[in-house]
């Protein structure tokens, strides 16, 4: 299971017909999310590299002046927390009711794939910082993260239940995460994603 499947499978099952993707690069995602018959899509990246980036602006930029709405928005540009919070903040802003947030990345196996310096060839940034503050104070969100491709976070409105097990100043820890990232990050095997959301 991959990102991309998990993107496509959501599509399917849940009809979506609108797609945003922040960070398409050299479009190895968003290729695949183009099978997808009748899809419109709206890809956004400041380098692009292959022909589906309809917007090329940071993302910043395209939100103040976008005026659609999305079934589906996939969050994988600059991979740093600050940025990161406010792709959230907007993607959730532009989400149609019945909507889905997924985010890459919030998974990183170990510390040095994890920083904000980019230490070694694999690298998710600090996107867990951000995936762990949604757990940890958000409740009119949910948020599982698939245990996949460096971790799928399936973000959606909704109450939830939110992570207790400390304050989330510990919880940004990398040393607390990384004991207690499977409760944090509600960590879900893509067997239990396929049930849960398929």
């Amino acid at each position: 299971m991959t990102r991309t499947s998990i993107i496509t499978d959501l599509i399917r099952k849940n009809g979506y017909t609108t797609y945003l993707e922040i960070g398409v690069a050299t479009g190895e995602n968003i290729r695949g999310v183009a099978t997808v018959p009748g899809l419109h899509i709206v890809g956004v990246d400041p380098a692009p590299l292959c022909e589906f980036v309809t917007d090329p602006v940071d993302s910043d930029t395209f939100f103040a002046s976008n005026t659609e709405t999305f079934d589906l928005v996939f969050i994988d540009g600059c991979h740093l927390e600050a940025q990161v919070d406010k792709d959230i903040a907007h993607a959730l802003s532009v989400l149609n009711d019945g909507g889905t947030i997924v985010m890459h990345d919030c998974n990183p196996a170990i510390y040095e794939h994890a920083t904000e310096d980019w230490l070694l060839a694999e690298w998710n940034g600090t996107v867990w910082k951000s995936a762990t503050k949604l757990r940890c104070t958000d409740a009119s969100v949910t948020l599982r993260v698939v245990d996949t491709d460096y971790g799928c976070g399936i973000l959606t409105r909704g109450r939830s239940r939110l992570y207790t097990g400390a304050d989330v100043d510990t919880c940004l820890t990398w040393d607390y995460f990384d004991a207690h990232r499977r409760d944090i990050l509600d960590l879900i095997a893509p067997e239990e994603f396929t049930r849960l959301y398929l």
